[in-house]
């Protein structure tokens, strides 16, 4: 059976997200329960995806997937650029995700506000992050992972959080070099 490109639309936010495969690999899928909007609504929708999701379009063109080195590559880039990233998916203690980045004694003061949001306190002023499916959501060959940016309110935040740009820069890049 031959693959096709699928255009999904959300009955409930409106955005769309494409999938790749066999219409029977698209039915299972559909048929499948999911905790999050695959295309990438700031709302929950637990249940079958079918109660929430409508083909309304189908390509025998199949968009580009891009390679994990390309998409290291821009998490590199959002990094040198001083924009603080949390990443989600590489097994490396020197990334920050939204489970390690915070040190103990402002872990506590986090609190999930709604849809994905977060907010936490410190002495120098307030920072926020997304997680699950607030996150953005990068799929590759062969896996996927997700990223979200670090709001502060100052640069004096991020020292306190012990946000080490180099550090991570140097991460991404040992990352990078072991991506196939």
């Amino acid at each position: 059976m031959e693959k096709k490109e699928y255009t999904l639309r959300c009955k409930t936010c409106g955005n769309t997200c494409r999938v790749q495969g066999t219409k029977e690999e698209l039915e299972k899928w559909m048929d499948t329960m999911f905790g999050i909007c695959p295309a990438g609504g700031n709302h929950c929708e637990i249940g079958n995806k079918r109660d929430y999701l409508e083909v309304v379009g189908e390509s025998e063109q199949l968009s580009r997937i891009p390679t994990k080195k390309e998409v290291l590559t821009k998490l590199l880039e959002r990094v040198q650029q001083r924009k603080p990233t949390l990443i989600v998916g590489l097994d490396n203690p020197d990334i920050p995700t939204i489970h390690s980045f915070c040190p103990r004694e402002y872990r506590d003061s986090i609190a999930h506000c709604g849809f994905g949001f977060f907010e936490g306190k410190t002495e120098k002023g307030t920072f926020s992050f997304d997680a699950g499916g607030a996150m953005v959501q990068c799929n590759f060959e062969g896996g996927s992972l997700s990223w979200t940016p670090l709001r502060v309110e100052n640069d004096a935040i991020l020292e306190l959080l012990g946000y080490n740009f180099h550090k991570i820069e140097v991460a991404l890049q040992t990352e990078l070099e072991k991506a196939p």
